[in-house]
């Protein structure tokens, strides 16, 4: 099975029940010299058509592009240099009653993780087991890992979606 399909079988992202009173995740403030060592075209593989990105204002002096989908249900933010970025963020909604963005929006979730995780042999199974804690467990409400001095946030939303955040650590 696809880690695709694999994660649209977990409750949250295939519409089951989840509390709706969940914080937040914390927005961190990323210094300027520590990046990730990507560029924005390599989080942008396979899913640029899907973003209308564009130059919004400064975050710690920082540039930052973001954009929507089409369908105003995913949000991507991109922070830093466009050759040596410090900080992406993808929200997604999880709507219930519409299996089609709901199967689109995890494929997109699924994307910007792995083009965030370049080399790691593992990414497949910690996101699943990540989607898995974040969507089943009541009292656990973000999954987070440090690999190769990037630290993957993947949280609950309260609107019914999900946050992926990957910063410097």
């Amino acid at each position: 099975m696809s880690t695709l399909m694999m994660a649209t079988t977990l409750p949250c992202f295939a519409g089951g029940p989840r509390s709706p009173k969940q914080p937040r995740p914390p927005i961190t403030t990323v210094q300027s010299d520590q990046t990730l060592g990507l560029s924005r075209g390599q989080v942008m593989t396979l899913v640029d058509g899907d973003f209308n990105l564009h130059s919004d204002t400064s975050v710690d002096g920082m540039p930052m592009s973001k954009g929507y989908t089409k369908d105003k249900l995913a949000l991507l933010e991109v922070i830093g240099d466009p050759s040596n970025i410090t900080r992406v963020m993808l929200g997604i909604v999880l709507p219930k009653g519409n299996e089609s963005a709901r199967i689109t929006n995890t494929a997109l979730l699924l994307r910007v993780f792995m083009n965030t995780a370049p080399g790691w042999k593992e990414s497949s199974r910690w996101i699943l087991e990540a989607i898995g804690q974040v969507c089943k467990e009541p009292d656990h409400k973000t999954a987070e890992i440090v690999h190769d001095h990037r630290r993957y946030t993947l949280a609950y939303l309260q609107a019914g979606g999900v946050a992926l955040a990957v910063t410097h650590e």
